[in-house]
């Protein structure tokens, strides 16, 4: 939400991933960096898209969605803004699919939800 104007402290970092066996195992390869290594308490074949989110608390926590509100991977792609950081291209979610995925019924979604509607085109 910080990209998109709002800016609020947020306790994880939550990743929209291809659901794909493939992918997954990239992922998790990935999240290995971490000093806990936590993402290796999960089964290696345990798929993620039997989940809703799967939390991995390490340094960091980090959420693993192969789908949000509905919302694929696939789906989302397409809506994706590109940002560099410490150069590379980093993508986020635009606008208009962060509303697709604050339909949730949490608190902190609502808050989001409705900041995002009002705030118009700024940040699409």
């Amino acid at each position: 939400m910080n990209e998109l104007g709002l800016v609020r402290v947020t306790e994880d970092i939550d990743l929209l991933i291809d659901g794909s066996v493939e992918n997954q195992q990239l992922v998790r390869l990935a999240l290995r960096i971490l000093p806990e290594r936590a993402i290796d308490e999960l089964g290696a074949d345990e798929d993620l898209r039997e989940w809703m989110v799967v939390r991995v608390n390490d340094e960091i926590t980090v959420d693993l969605m192969t789908a949000a509100c509905g919302v694929t991977f696939a789906e989302a792609r397409d809506a994706f803004i590109l940002r560099a950081i410490g150069g590379l291209e980093i993508p986020f979610a635009s606008r208009d699919l962060m509303i697709r995925l604050k339909q949730g019924n949490r608190e902190k979604d609502r808050i989001d939800l409705e900041y995002l509607l009002r705030s118009g085109d700024s940040g699409s």
